[in-house]
């Protein structure tokens, strides 16, 4: 079990990224941009291409340096390791009844999944100007949710295509998520750890059982998407991969997005523009403040390894989070979410299928359980 002494400094590794920003963002008036030129013609190789490989991310490092791992939890590569993607001919990419193709940008309640989000809807208008090629335009629709798709082998869900998010390390993540139902602000509020401080024991355990919380839930929602990716188009995006090369990783999501899984456009347009300026401050700052706010919320956790027992009890109690179907989001192994105000309570409705949406059916028993709050599905 780590000591809080030995845990690495998330501080520490914001101010680092923001310091060694990317040779493709250049700062201009007090703003990040990048520049992501595109040739819609030029077929990509998204590897890995077989839905049986490993996350097909802008990249994940196999043999991360000892200090990158140092970065990670004790099971946190092997978690990431986990996560598959399907770019190949055989993955499911349909566009809906009205020839749409609704794109999901998928990821746990939290700022750097909303910023990812905008960030990416910016990048398309500028492709496909919403003024000159409206019609276009709107066959591409990019919609950010939280809710993990319905199981039902691909005919349930009702997307085109998925892009998950992924924010490594995992405490960056959690905090992340935390920081959006107001457990800690941002780099603007004060944080609610440092007036816990002053508080009773009570407060420091609050805190430490929705950390834990949410970790497993966290996972279990990922673990699901790596579920869909058996038969869905579903591409992986790291973020601390990205930051290697911003430009190269865009340009490869955007690619996603608008092309089929044979390299064809899904979308035509006469004139479409391919020499895209993005800004990232939005992105950046969501990245810096989960960052930041999560070396703070290790230091106040009273038992730090309990997050590498949890996320090693998880890859070992689901045969490496290969079992179907995943765990409950509602199922915390020694109790049940049940407390309405409490934040994993509000996690969880936002991460069970959006059964309600129009183009969602929900018809595969666990599902229907997971909707009502139902830990131990007997269907």
């Amino acid at each position: 079990m780590s000591t809080i002494e030995s845990y690495p400094n998330y501080k520490a590794l914001a101010i680092q990224r923001r310091r060694s920003r990317p040779k493709t963002v250049f700062f201009n008036g007090g703003q990040d941009f990048i520049n992501i030129p595109l040739d819609l013609k030029q077929k990509k190789n998204l590897k890995p291409t077989s839905r049986d490989s490993n996350a097909s991310t802008f990249v994940i490092k196999e043999n991360p340096t000892p200090d990158e791992n140092l970065l990670l939890l004790e099971h946190e590569h092997a978690f990431i390791r986990t996560l598959k993607s399907c770019t190949d001919e055989s993955c499911f990419h349909s566009p809906d009844g009205n020839g749409n193709y609704r794109i999901a940008i998928m990821a746990p309640p939290g700022a750097i999944g909303d910023t990812f989000y905008a960030l990416l809807n910016t990048a398309l208008d500028s492709i496909y100007d919403p003024v000159e090629s409206p019609d276009e335009r709107k066959k591409i629709q990019l919609i950010r949710t939280t809710h993990v798709p319905p199981y039902g082998y691909g005919r349930n869900h009702g997307w085109t295509k998925i892009i998950r998010i992924l924010a490594t390390p995992l405490p960056v993540a959690i905090t992340d998520v935390m920081m959006t139902y107001g457990e800690i602000k941002n780099s603007h509020g004060q944080s609610a750890l440092k007036e816990d401080r002053k508080r009773a024991l009570l407060e420091t355990e609050r805190i430490q059982s929705t950390a834990e919380a949410i970790m497993r839930q966290i996972v279990r929602f990922q673990s699901r998407l790596t579920h869909v990716a058996a038969h869905t188009s579903l591409l992986t995006m790291d973020i601390s991969s990205m930051e290697l090369d911003y430009a190269e990783a865009f340009s490869n999501v955007i690619y996603f997005i608008l092309h089929d899984n044979e390299g064809n456009l899904m979308v035509q347009t006469k004139a479409p523009n391919t020499n895209v300026k993005i800004k990232m401050d939005d992105f950046s700052e969501a990245i810096y403040n989960a960052d930041t706010r999560s070396s703070e919320l290790i230091s106040e956790l009273w038992q730090v390894g309990i997050l590498e027992d949890i996320l090693k009890e998880e890859m070992l109690s689901t045969n490496n989070l290969k079992d179907w179907p995943s765990l409950s989001f509602w199922d915390m192994t020694s109790f049940q979410i049940k407390d309405e105000e409490s934040i994993p309570f509000k996690v969880a409705k936002a991460m069970v299928p959006d059964c309600e949406n129009e183009h969602v059916k929900c018809t595969i028993g666990k599902d229907l359980c997971e909707i009502k709050g139902d830990a131990k599905c007997i269907k």
